[in-house]
């Protein structure tokens, strides 16, 4: 996986979301359009082995969707309170490894031993 900064990503995914906000279609195509989302976060957090799981991000209801990104080489398990590293999705230990997750709900993560630094971006309305 070719390594891309965190900046880059973020400039490129604004980048496409105004391309989309502006494409135009001709009249006779049948299009569905999205209003483009309104607000962009982004943070990186050390997730570590507290029982229970690391918030990486807080619930929010209107947040669309929300890319968690592993900046190192130790796993991250993700999942809601209560996460564990039997029950959690694993975010593989590849440094830039990510998933998106289209939720509302607050993302935790945990390690099993250490601490790993993630990064994420969100999109919300």
């Amino acid at each position: 996986m070719p390594e891309t900064g965190f900046a880059e990503i973020a400039a490129r995914l604004t980048t496409l979301n105004t391309e989309l906000t502006q494409k135009t279609e001709p009249a006779d195509a049948q299009v569905v359009k999205e209003t483009g989302v309104g607000n962009i976060a982004v943070n990186q957090v050390s997730v570590t082995t507290t029982a229970g799981g690391t918030t990486i991000a807080a619930a929010r209801s209107t947040r669309r969707g929300i890319l968690v990104i592993n900046h190192g080489t130790t796993a991250v398990y993700l999942g809601p309170s209560g996460v564990t590293t039997s029950n959690g999705l694993l975010l593989a230990g590849i440094v830039g490894a990510f998933i998106s997750i289209p939720t509302t709900v607050a993302i935790l993560g945990i390690v099993g031993s250490g601490t790993q630094t993630v990064s994420y971006i969100e999109v919300y309305d």
